[in-house]
């Protein structure tokens, strides 16, 4: 039986509490994530509550355009249909583990004609916005943040979870998820 909320935001204060503050560290927070719990506050943006439910990605890397992103990922539906929001961070020097964000890309990707070697139809979406991600607890296996609207987010690495935890709500786990960008540690700067 999966723990209640109070019960997981009580081992994540405790968590909180015994590495505070937390420093940005880009070589251990870079690759790949699955969101495991979170909680959303009243001032939660619309669509981050309609999401809340579905399976959910993320890694920390360098976008298309050279960016530091971490990228959001949402599976609509198990292997053709996903909501993909790119978020550009800078480290906030006056406040130890905060990341300045701003949304700098959103689109929903349908995959079509994969076997003809068609890339994935996007359609943007007119997503804005500008916050801050405080980073909690950070560890090699989990990290744990807080958004500037007051929300909580608990994210293991993917190698941590069994394929049904993987996808709990849209078939129960009989396939792999892969993502963009891998836990292979960021390239240094030229």
């Amino acid at each position: 039986e999966p723990l209640s909320d109070e019960r997981v935001a009580g081992l994540v204060r405790r968590a909180e509490s015994e590495v505070a503050p937390v420093t940005f560290d880009e070589a251990k927070i870079w690759g790949d994530w699955q969101l495991v719990w979170q909680l959303n506050t009243k001032k939660a943006t619309r669509s981050q509550k309609a999401l809340a439910p579905l399976p959910q990605f993320s890694n920390f890397m360098t976008d298309e355009k050279q960016r530091n992103v971490f990228r959001n990922i949402v599976q609509l539906t198990r292997n053709r249909v996903r909501v993909v929001a790119d978020v550009e961070y800078t480290p906030e020097p006056a406040v130890a583990g905060r990341l300045n964000s701003t949304i700098c890309a959103a689109s929903i990707q349908i995959k079509l004609g994969r076997r003809f070697g068609w890339k994935p139809l996007r359609i943007p979406l007119p997503l804005k916005g500008e916050g801050w991600l405080d980073v909690t607890y950070l560890s090699d296996e989990m990290r744990i943040t807080r958004g500037n609207r007051g929300g909580i987010f608990v994210h293991l690495r993917p190698d941590q979870l069994t394929r049904s935890a993987v996808w709990p709500s849209i078939g129960g786990g009989g396939g792999v998820h892969r993502m963009a960008g891998r836990r292979a540690a960021k390239p240094a700067p030229p």
